[in-house]
């Protein structure tokens, strides 16, 4: 079967210009799109020879395995319908962890779909062998299955699925996308899914300590802390943070993740078999990489005095050591609020009390103690009325054991050696850090943050000879593919404390990113600049909050101030300047699918980068608005898309320089009007051509524009006459946005959204 589709999605505004043939902005949508098309002609291929196909060798199959972890993954029903979405409930990426607690929830009583995407790993359709599904809730309806040749093709095969809670034979067909359709007639949530193939192509390897290079340097009792609250990492996250701890020279892991229940609120409760298990494979991990695995437990939210208890605890740490833990931290963190807790001396020498015994108990074990105090910053010994009472009872721990510590607050914006004399004598030992840079979780229920700003703000005199500190960790974000990226920043930091270049410090986030990821046909350095872009849109830190796209800003800004001069037509070079920007945020998720990079990160930015598009969508509006103005139309239409955009944005809770585009909104529409301003930029060809993998095709939205950039379309060129010139390498869905702007007489912009489906030639 030969799939050859494109769609017009909206070459919004009839190409939105400043302004198209209506000269409204109006949308007119896929069918009522203006059959404009320019004399360019595209570059075409000719006919790929059928004999040619139906020669091409098949690979010998090997053992089938699940290929989910590695796929490309989308669904119905995951954008709001009246509230922000959580990533836990709505999610078709939750089906990676297998946990019964998250999952992807149908609509119910309407009809559902996900999808699991092979393309921009293999780059052609490979053979699927089964799949399955773990499902809790009310049995779906109306079960099939589409083999498709690319994600958005004409499907090649439809399989009913009589019965969902059975394996589903998919006969090693070739498939380059699956789609399964169900309908829920109640509740039901997809809690796991297993996408069988023996396909050799789709083999990626397990990294290991084979695949580190050796770091510049060994630094020891530093690394990072699973101390969040939120849902924990998967195991396969971990299993990445453990190489990149190994890939910078750090040798500290602690688990402790707050909504981990047998680590705090059921913390007596002992691990089933099967978790003990995999916290033994990550010991191990551990082992051979050069890490330390330390196992956190916080049992102190409701902690009875007596010897059950105490030995509940002693048994619980024990049953790690037994799976090859290196050491045991006990917490008391965030307890304040439980009932009949009060932070006072008596407390701190309970503590004190616990943890000693435990020294003692394990000392012939050779197991490293640490302890994390429930006063953990200055600014709690100082507030709270018993707080350095409590805090000075720390004197009487072991001296073996590590006191773990914020800073002066929870977050800090700098810190630096003289900010440790204090704790250092209340607790008569340097403390170890427990950094907060890059914690997210803080009202994470309500707003979402994303922060990945270069290491910063720690002074070098922290851990130079002689260190005022006993070591530092980072308690890194809830996403734990996006915490790589931050902890090889860390990392690049600890190599050279006096290092303050952020350019340097990124770097190293989105070299080291690139170990992760896979693809037959990936290009690194498209991959690369997708990295550095998400870096540039969540520019920030648990203490530089929210987020900044700096360049967004600062280009926004430049805009507003030329539209209150005497003539705002002149705002073309400002406007020159910040279109571009909109145009890649719009783009950005259609990038990131297409790139080589790990799927877990993926899966991470998919909800955040919704806030992009709707920011860049409302921004493009905006812009689409002053063109009218500035050209005698009614902008009435573009400010009504303004409005939808402005409305779908508040409904994301993931956050970034949020005054930007809200700004150069109010500016427009103060702004006067002032016909004959600005002329139109003329569209040309306003449907891009048929797309087929590894066809070169030719594409000029725009006749008359003196500079255009396309995003979305990965690998694109424009020439100088304006013409896009690209070639799919796999195939699927590709979201292109296209803008275009010409500063001097006359001035105008314009942009246009579309999306191109390539099929393959020989399916």
């Amino acid at each position: 079967m030969r799939a050859r589709r494109v769609v017009f999605l909206s070459l919004l505004t009839g190409f939105l210009v400043a302004c198209g043939s209506t000269g409204n902005g109006a949308d007119p949508g896929p069918l009522d799109a203006p059959d404009i098309v320019a004399d360019v002609s595209p570059d075409v291929a000719p006919d790929v020879d059928d004999l040619q196909c139906a020669a091409e060798v098949r690979p010998t199959l090997v053992a089938p395995r699940n290929v989910i972890p590695w796929v490309r993954l989308r669904a119905s029903g995951t954008q709001p319908s009246g509230f922000w979405p959580i990533e836990a409930s709505d999610a078709i990426a939750t089906v990676r962890d297998s946990l019964a607690a998250t999952g992807w929830k149908a609509q119910i009583g309407e009809p559902s779909w996900f999808e699991m995407d092979l393309q921009p790993w293999n780059a052609a359709p490979a053979a699927v062998h089964s799949l399955s599904m773990t499902l809790v809730g009310a049995a779906p309806t109306d079960v099939t299955v589409d083999l498709l040749p690319a994600c958005g093709t004409a499907p090649a095969r439809t399989l009913p699925w009589a019965d969902p809670a059975t394996t589903l034979d998919l006969g090693d067909d070739d498939a380059g996308c699956v789609r399964v359709h169900l309908t829920a007639p109640d509740a039901l949530t997809v809690t796991d899914v297993q996408l069988m193939s023996g396909d050799p192509r789709l083999q990626v390897p397990d990294r290991g300590s084979a695949d580190i290079a050796p770091p510049a340097g060994r630094f020891a009792d530093t690394g990072l802390i699973e101390g969040f609250y939120g849902v924990p990492w998967s195991w396969r996250e971990r299993g990445n943070l453990m190489l990149e701890l190994a890939r910078n020279g750090m040798d500290t892991y602690l688990y402790a993740p707050k909504n981990d229940p047998l680590h705090r609120s059921q913390w007596r409760t002992p691990y089933p078999d099967e978790d003990m298990a995999r916290f033994q494979d990550l010991a191990a991990k551990a082992t051979e990489v050069g890490v330390r695995f330390i196992f956190g437990i916080s049992p102190f939210i409701d902690y009875k005095v007596g010897e059950t208890d105490y030995a509940t605890l002693k048994d619980k740490c024990h049953q790690f050591l037994l799976a090859h833990a290196d050491g045991i931290a006990i917490l008391a963190d965030d307890i304040e609020f439980a009932a009949g807790v009060t932070v006072d001396a008596d407390l701190g020498a309970l503590h004190v009390e616990v943890v000693n015994r435990l020294v003692t108990d394990f000392a012939a074990s050779d197991v490293a103690i640490w302890f994390t105090p429930t006063v953990y910053s200055d600014n709690r010994a100082k507030d709270w009325p018993g707080g350095q009472a409590y805090l000075d009872a720390m004197k009487g721990l072991d001296p073996s054991v590590r006191v773990l510590w914020t800073g002066r607050n929870t977050g800090n914006v700098t810190m630096q050696a003289s900010d440790m004399s204090a704790v250092t004598a209340s607790i008569d030992r340097k403390p170890m850090i427990w950094d907060n840079f890059y914690a997210n979780d803080g009202g994470d229920g309500l707003f979402g943050r994303i922060f990945l700003a270069p290491f910063s703000g720690r002074a070098p005199d922290l851990v130079q000879d002689p260190p005022a500190i006993a070591g530092i960790a980072q308690n890194l974000s809830i996403q734990g593919a996006v915490s790589r990226i931050s902890l090889a920043s860390f990392g690049r930091w600890r190599e050279d404390p006096a290092l303050t270049d952020r350019t340097v410090l990124a770097e190293r986030g989105v070299e080291h990113e690139l170990f992760y990821g896979y693809g037959r046909r990936r290009d690194a350095s498209f991959d690369a600049t997708v990295l550095q872009r998400v870096q540039a849109l969540f520019d920030g830190s648990s203490q530089a909050d929210p987020p900044e796209f700096v360049a967004l800003d600062e280009a926004a800004q430049a805009l507003v101030a030329a539209l209150k001069s005497p003539q705002p037509f002149d705002a073309s070079q400002q406007v020159a300047t910040l279109i571009p920007l909109l145009g890649r945020m719009v783009a950005l998720p259609s990038d990131l699918e297409h790139s080589g990079l790990d799927a877990d990160l993926v899966d991470e930015l998919a909800f955040p980068l919704v806030k992009a598009v709707h920011e860049g969508r409302r921004g493009l509006w905006a812009l689409t608005a002053l063109a009218d103005k500035l050209s005698g139309v009614d902008p009435g239409s573009a400010l009504a898309k303004v409005d939808d955009e402005s409305q779908l944005s508040a409904s994301s809770r993931f956050l970034f320089s949020p005054d930007a585009v809200a700004d150069v909104v109010t500016a427009v529409k103060a702004a006067g009007a002032t016909a004959g301003g600005v002329v139109p930029i003329t569209p040309a060809q306003t449907t891009p051509p048929e797309c087929i993998v590894d066809r070169p095709l030719a594409w000029k939205p725009f006749a008359d524009a003196t500079a255009v950039d396309v995003f979305g379309l990965p690998g694109a060129t424009v020439d100088e006459t304006g013409t896009i010139r690209w070639t799919a390498t796999h195939g699927g869905r590709f979201t292109a946005v296209v803008t275009a702007s010409r500063v001097g007489v006359p001035p105008g912009w314009a942009w246009a959204e579309a999306e191109l489906v390539c099929g393959h030639p020989c399916w």
